[in-house]
C-alpha cells in the first residue's frame, strides 16, 4: 500500500471478519509504502481494496494465501523463519491470509 502504514492496518483492522494485521517492510521501493499481511476467517480482499481506496491509500498490489500445515507449525514454534511467500509468485503489498489464526496449545490441553 502507498500511505501512512499505521493508518493503514487500523483501517483494515475493522473491516469485517478480519482477525489480525502485521506490518512489514515494503517490498515496494519508494515512499509511504507498507506492506501488510492479514488474517481473516473469510476472502476479504473486496473489502480491502475498497476501504482502502476509499480512505485514499494506494493499493499497489494484493495476493491470497491459505494456511499451509508447514507455516502454522512454524508460527506456532516460534520460528519465525518460516515464509508464507508462494515460491516464484510476485511480491504484493497486501497478503490475505484466509483461515483460523494458529493458537498455541495451552499445556495439558488436547488439540484437536
Amino acid at each position: 500500500l502507498r500511505g501512512n502504514g499505521a493508518r493503514a492496518a487500523e483501517l483494515i483492522q475493522n473491516v469485517a471478519f478480519v482477525t489480525k494485521v502485521t506490518s512489514q517492510p515494503s517490498t515496494e521501493p519508494g515512499e509511504d509504502r507498507v506492506t501488510l499481511v492479514i488474517d481473516s476467517s473469510r476472502d476479504v480482499r473486496e473489502a480491502v481494496a475498497r476501504a482502502a481506496i476509499e480512505a485514499g491509500l494506494g493499493l499497489l498490489g494484493m495476493a491470497r494465501q491459505k494456511h499451509e500445515l508447514e507455516s502454522v507449525f512454524l508460527e506456532i514454534a516460534g520460528s519465525g523463519g518460516g515464509s508464507n511467500k508462494t515460491e516464484g509468485a510476485p511480491s504484493s503489498d497486501a497478503s490475505v491470509r484466509e483461515g483460523p489464526s494458529p493458537q498455541p496449545a495451552t499445556p495439558g490441553e488436547e488439540t484437536p
